[in-house]
């Protein structure tokens, strides 16, 4: 019985790795949706069960770490954030703090004066809180066709 629980665990694992595969491919793939399923694998290794899988759960945490080294960029929780399907969910304080300095750098750099970048600060707000405007429903449906 022991043998048929690792390899559901090991199934399971591979077939998120699997769907995160498929994600990827397909044309309209946004840098949201990779930011998604990276934050769903790393909490899939977080949920794993320590006691009995200490060794797998350690080597797939080192493995993941490695990776999303490469994708730890303020730039890729931006593109999250503003995700329409998404907005922002999960974001905490400090995150945010992270995604307003990037955008108001990026603001800057286009030649954007401080004083506008109170009121972008103050948009940001409102989209996270999904105030008006921000507080329409998202749909699959929705694009730019």
């Amino acid at each position: 019985m022991r043998v048929f629980d690792d390899i559901c665990v090991i199934l399971d694992i591979l077939k998120l790795i699997k769907e995160a595969i498929l994600m990827l491919e397909r044309t309209y793939t946004t840098l949201a949706d990779c930011y998604l399923y990276i934050l769903r694998i790393a909490i899939f290794f977080k949920q794993m069960p320590m006691n009995d899988y200490r060794s797998l759960k350690n080597s797939c945490i080192k493995a993941f770490n490695e990776r999303y080294k490469e994708f730890d960029e303020d730039i890729y929780l931006l593109a999250f954030f503003f995700h329409s399907q998404y907005k922002g969910a999960g974001i905490h304080n400090t995150q945010f703090e992270c995604i307003q300095k990037t955008a108001l750098n990026i603001w800057k750099n286009l030649g954007y004066k401080k004083t506008s970048g109170l009121e972008l600060k103050a948009q940001f707000r409102k989209y996270l809180d999904q105030d008006n405007p921000y507080s329409a429903l998202y749909s699959n449906n929705d694009g730019p066709f």
